[in-house]
Parts: structure tokens; C-alpha cells; sequence
């Protein structure tokens, strides 16, 4: 398996710079595809970033997350939302998207939450027909529904909207159903600038699981309608 070296922050005792290369290029395990920057880690930020919104979070570790953020409060607004919609970008052309968030609406309308919201739609909008929520009803607000529904709204009229009231979902998926992808968040919306959250891409058996799920928890919701 082939890895890349991403950031060093400081040579390993008695190495020198020349003696580092040297063991990097005699580790057949380690990619010889690599590029040298001298100076702090946000010096490679963006490649970083552009490396996770291609490929996970997960990608950067040998097996597993072991831990990893992709807001906390040391980061601006701005790299937050540039980072969220790098994610978001990989499932355009979803058709039927599904987003299961229990607090989604869970709000007044908060214009900021609001406003990110709108700019994932339109980021995954060129083939958008329906965006079906899976939310818990113990969550919602009137004024959050109103919102979140006028966002999408705004970006196509001809989207379809489905509200699936359920508390079968705690975790954040955004899926497309048609063809098992997905991207897992591990805060809802409102929460991504204020709390230490993950996101990442799902491996398709994940998202065909978590869609097949979705789609049992919406036919009992209909049935018992």
C-alpha cells in the first residue's frame, strides 16, 4: 500500500536533511510522488484540504480515523464552509439526494446555517430533482422547515422536497440513493462552527446500507400515514 508523506513538523533526532531524503527514497513503501515545502503546516493547507475532498479523511491513515477535525473553533467560518462544500462538490449529479440530520431543523432560521445549506444544494444542483430529510419531529422548528425548504427553493423551484418524520437517524448522511455514495458529517450543520467535527466520504457498501435503511424508515412513515 502506497502512502504519502504530507507535513513533517521536525526531523527525527540525528537526522539531517540530506540523511532524511535519503531514507525516504529507500522506502519502496513510501511514494516517491511528493513535493517539498519549507515552512509551517499551513504552507501545505490547501493541498492538504484538496487531498481530503478528493479522497477522505480516512485516506491520510494507514487503516481507521484515528482523530481528526474538520472545524473546531480555531478556524475560521470560511474554511469551514470552503471545506464542507469541497465534500459536498463529489455528488453532483445526484438526482434523489437523501439527508438524514435529526437537527436540521432544529433552528429559527438561522440565516449563517441557512446560507451554507443553500450553497450545498447548489454545489450538487445540475441534475437535482428531490432532496428527501429524514429528521427527528421532537427536533423541528416551524421557522426551520420554512427555511431550509425556501433554501432549496431558491436554488430550483423544480425540486421536489419530502419531509420523513423519524428518529431513526442520529448521524449525518448525505446520500445518493441512486448510485450508494455518500458523505457522513459528524455534526449537524449548526454545529459545524462551534464544535470539533469530522467529514468524510462513505465507502459504497456504507452508503448502500444506510440507503436501504432509509428507504425501510420512509415506507413505515408512509404506511403509517
Amino acid at each position: 500500500m502506497k502512502t504519502q508523506v504530507v507535513f513533517v513538523s521536525r526531523l527525527p533526532q540525528a537526522k539531517t536533511e540530506s540523511s532524511f531524503f535519503d531514507l525516504i527514497r529507500s522506502t519502496p513503501e513510501i511514494s516517491q510522488n511528493y513535493i517539498v515545502s519549507k515552512g509551517n503546516v499551513y504552507a501545505v493547507g490547501d493541498l492538504v484540504k484538496e487531498h481530503i475532498a478528493e479522497n477522505g479523511v480516512s485516506s491520510m491513515f494507514w487503516t481507521h480515523i484515528t482523530c481528526d477535525s474538520v472545524s473546531h473553533p480555531g478556524i475560521t467560518i470560511d474554511e469551514v464552509e470552503d471545506l464542507v462544500l469541497r465534500f459536498v462538490r463529489k455528488l453532483n449529479g445526484v438526482k434523489n439526494l437523501f439527508i438524514t440530520d435529526a437537527y436540521i431543523y432544529h433552528h429559527q432560521g438561522d440565516p449563517e446555517l441557512v446560507n451554507l445549506f443553500e450553497k450545498m444544494i447548489r454545489e450538487l444542483s445540475r441534475d437535482l430533482e428531490r432532496v428527501t430529510f429524514f429528521a427527528d419531529p421532537k427536533k423541528r422548528s416551524p421557522e426551520g422547515v420554512a427555511a431550509m425548504h425556501e433554501a432549496i427553493k431558491r436554488v430550483s423551484s423544480e425540486i421536489e422536497i419530502e419531509d420523513i418524520k423519524t428518529s431513526e437517524f442520529h448521524d449525518r448522511f448525505w446520500l445518493n440513493s441512486d448510485n450508494n455514495s455518500g458523505v457522513v458529517m459528524g455534526a449537524s450543520l449548526n454545529g459545524f462552527k462551534r464544535k470539533i467535527a469530522l467529514i468524510d466520504h462513505l465507502r459504497n457498501g456504507d452508503a448502500y446500507q444506510l440507503v436501504e435503511l432509509a428507504k425501510k424508515a420512509r415506507e413505515l412513515v408512509v404506511k403509517a400515514v
